[in-house]
């Protein structure tokens, strides 16, 4: 045998040298390297390097001599089947054509993950394999997917925004793409915005302006700028830019958003217009107008100049918390003040306040304030109101309350010298005039007796008539003043008024319940209520027509009570509270004028067809008692 050549020898260790370092790279790659080989018709995985275990999460076992169908799901993303898509890829690659595609794989646990696949053919000895080599690009999928995804949101925030968003290159001043409210602005399509420059969206005479802006903002940060953009038909229109440098695949481009100021300074000139028109009204008005915070102090937002007019302060003293509204209205007041404009608020309707405030100087002033509180949402947030001075007509009006005191007064008085005139007149009348005609009437009889028939029937005639006379003359008498109520009280009084009232209405029936207690009443008194009872039963007399009449006399602590009630045709008592609202009403109105002026109380219940209560109180005498 011959000896090998030290040439072959150093053929062979570089062939060694070469396959090692293939081997290294082929173990260390970081993608997966297989081979596959046609087997028994079915191509098959006949090597692999460790990172396709580590890839498919088999060993080597499990791959080994299995087919990519092992290792692939029935079906691709894009719809097709696997295996039909899998031969006509290997066959491509088998044919001298080098394959690169995604691929949806399959681990030993079918965990699916998605791969790039570059696939060729190789020739080694006197076999054809297949070498693919697989990265798995999951992360790069997710990664193309949350772009994706962030463009499609961000197109829709795009098209879908209610401002005019353009977008222009920084350095050339194109506008690159712009979105359907831009089109809306200008009045222009998209295809005539695209490649515009932006001095062409706003007019000749703010270029200077407009170009200003634009670096402004090209440069980043700039901030918020009013201008005016220019319509296809020659329109323009007020707007708001704000823009900055953004990047968009990979190149800056500034965005630029244009808000339409067109409402929004339609609404400040109407805005402007309407406080004009508030401040000429609150500052020409004839007292003061007030807006103030709905806190405790009332803190004051705006007041016009009439306010150092009725207090004494100036309007600085109040805005700047010096002094505050509350602190000038007299405590007494305050129980009423701010309950009912609590009440008010509540209520969502306005308030009306009458109190007093102490000026500056010291002086008193009487206020009447006109409000209503105004809400931010469901919170009660501002009172405004209207107050003006009327410490003038408080005046007028005390004085004019004077004056009906002093003649309720005198009417009281009269009345009680009226009845005290009554008693002497009917004194008079039962003492002498009654007094006399009985004893002419004793005497004519005495003489009728002893003439006999001789004139009997003249004497007899004329007995008869001044028995009639001395009748009248009593009635007339008890009509005019009750000797009753002087000589045994008002309680006696009244039984023989309802006596002598009702006792010839057989249609009335009458019941007095007296409670039996003592009652001492001062005689102004006593004849106050008899007076007073007496024209309600006439009352009852000539216009009820009832059936029945009950009076109640009780004693209720330091009062007497009496309660006059029956069951006739009744009337509406909400019209005759006072005597200006029916012309039947003035009895009723002197009775309690009457009671209120001896210290007493009236009150009267009626229906129409319910029959009418009248309540009559009077405080008893504490002396007599």
């Amino acid at each position: 045998m011959g000896r090998p050549s030290k040439r072959s020898g150093a053929v062979d260790a570089a062939l060694q040298q070469s396959e090692e370092k293939y081997r290294t790279l082929y173990e260390a790659a970081n993608d997966a390297i297989f081979a596959l080989l046609v087997v028994d018709d079915i191509l098959r995985f006949v090597e692999c390097n460790s990172r396709t275990l580590e890839m498919f999460g088999c060993r080597r076992d499990d791959i080994i001599g299995k087919s990519p169908a092992d290792f692939s799901p029935p079906v691709q993303p894009d719809g097709l089947s696997s295996m039909r898509k899998a031969v006509e890829l290997c066959n491509a690659a088998m044919a001298g054509k080098d394959q690169c595609f995604e691929w949806r794989h399959c681990r030993l646990d079918r965990t699916q993950f998605d791969a790039e696949v570059r696939l060729n053919c190789i020739n080694i000895a006197e076999h054809r394999y297949l070498q693919a080599i697989v990265r798995d690009i999951t992360e790069r999928k997710k990664a193309e997917q949350a772009l994706s995804e962030s463009e499609r949101r961000y197109r829709t925030l795009f098209e879908g925004a209610p401002d005019a968003i353009f977008l222009a290159d920084p350095e050339s001043g194109l506008i690159l793409d712009a979105n359907p409210a831009a089109s809306s602005l200008l009045n222009m399509s998209h295809e005539k915005i695209l490649g515009l420059h932006y001095a062409m969206l706003h007019p000749l005479r703010l270029q200077a302006e407009a170009e200003a802006i634009f670096t402004d903002h090209s440069h980043g940060g700039g901030r918020p700028a009013r201008t005016t953009v220019i319509r296809s038909d020659g329109m323009e229109v007020p707007v708001e830019i704000l823009a900055d440098v953004v990047a968009l695949e990979g190149r800056p481009v500034l965005q630029g958003v244009f808000r339409d100021l067109t409402e929004r300074e339609r609404n400040e000139q109407a805005l402007t217009a309407s406080e004009e028109r508030f401040r000429n009204l609150a500052e020409n008005v004839p007292g003061l107008t007030y807006i103030c915070l709905n806190d405790k102090k009332h803190s004051v937002i705006y007041l016009n100049d009439k306010i150092e007019d009725i207090t004494g302060y100036s309007k600085v003293e109040f805005l700047e918390g010096k002094i505050n509204l509350i602190d000038i209205c007299d405590p007494e007041y305050m129980p009423d003040i701010l309950p009912e404009k609590d009440r008010a608020t509540a209520d969502k309707r306005p308030y009306r306040v009458v109190y007093r405030i102490r000026r500056k100087d010291g002086g008193i002033r009487w206020i009447e304030d006109f409000g209503v509180c105004l809400f931010r949402g469901d919170q009660p947030s501002l009172l405004q109101g209207f107050a003006h001075d009327i410490t003038e007509r408080k005046r007028v009006e005390m004085k004019i309350q004077q004056y009906q005191e002093s003649l309720r007064s005198l009417a009281s008085e009269l009345s009680l010298a009226e009845e005290r005139q009554r008693r002497r007149i009917a004194s008079d009348l039962h003492d002498n005039t009654s007094q006399e005609l009985a004893l002419t009437l004793m005497r004519l009889q005495d003489i009728r007796e002893r003439t006999g028939d001789n004139g009997g029937e003249s004497l007899a005639e004329v007995c008869d008539m001044l028995r009639k006379t001395v009748e009248s003359v009593r009635d007339m008498t008890f009509d005019i003043c009750s000797p009753t109520l002087y000589q045994f009280g008002l309680e006696a009084a009244i039984a023989e008024l309802l006596e002598d009232k009702f006792g010839v209405h057989e249609k009335i029936c009458y019941s007095l319940n007296d409670d039996n207690m003592p009652k001492p009443l001062s005689e102004d008194i006593k004849v106050a209520m008899f007076q007073s009872v007496r024209e309600l039963i006439n009352n009852v007399i000539k216009h009820a027509n009832a059936a029945n009449v009950t009076v109640d006399m009780i004693k209720c602590e330091d009062k007497i009570r009496i309660t006059v009630k029956d069951d006739g045709a009744g009337f509406n008592a909400r019209r005759l509270r006072s005597p200006e609202k029916s012309k039947g009403g003035f009895g009723l109105f002197s009775i309690a004028e009457r009671l209120e002026y001896i210290g007493g109380h009236f009150d009267f219940q009626s229906r129409l067809g319910r029959g009418s209560c009248f309540t009559l109180e009077a405080p008893l005498d504490a002396i007599e008692e």
